[in-house]
């Protein structure tokens, strides 16, 4: 038997292995003995998925970084943006961590540094135009 961690949610499974997931309508009995629709995800179809992802985040993220620090221009950034991109970014490093998933925690790394660089520049912009009208 392949064990896996089931988390009951409003009538569904999901039990989480480490290779695939499987989503299971669950009767009201409370029991595993519910198996009335099951959705497999093969491992190399989450991996295209996952890496897909992270060429985009990184894709979306390093132009951005070049830009801003080649240029020093943040005028058109809003810093709460990438403030919370940013650390949304470092919690999933975390998860990557947690549950060893090492391109997720590359991708979220990359994106981190890249969001801490341009907000780092952003808030020292703010303060110098800040400064400067006093």
């Amino acid at each position: 038997m392949i064990s896996g961690i089931d988390y009951p949610l409003r009538g569904f499974v999901i039990t989480i292995f480490r290779s695939n997931f499987a989503i299971t309508h669950a009767a009201e009995c409370g029991q595993h003995f519910f198996i009335q629709t099951t959705y497999m995800a093969s491992h190399i179809i989450i991996d295209i998925v996952g890496y897909a992802a992270a060429i985009c985040m990184i894709a979306g993220y390093l132009p951005q970084a070049i830009y801003t620090i080649r240029t020093r221009e943040t005028d058109g950034i809003a810093l709460p943006t990438f403030l919370s991109m940013g650390l949304g970014s470092i919690f999933f490093v975390a998860q990557g961590l947690l549950i060893g998933n090492i391109p997720l925690v590359i991708t979220n790394a990359i994106t981190s540094v890249c969001a801490t660089i341009v907000t780092v520049i952003k808030i020292n912009n703010d303060r110098r135009r800040k400064n400067q009208h006093k």
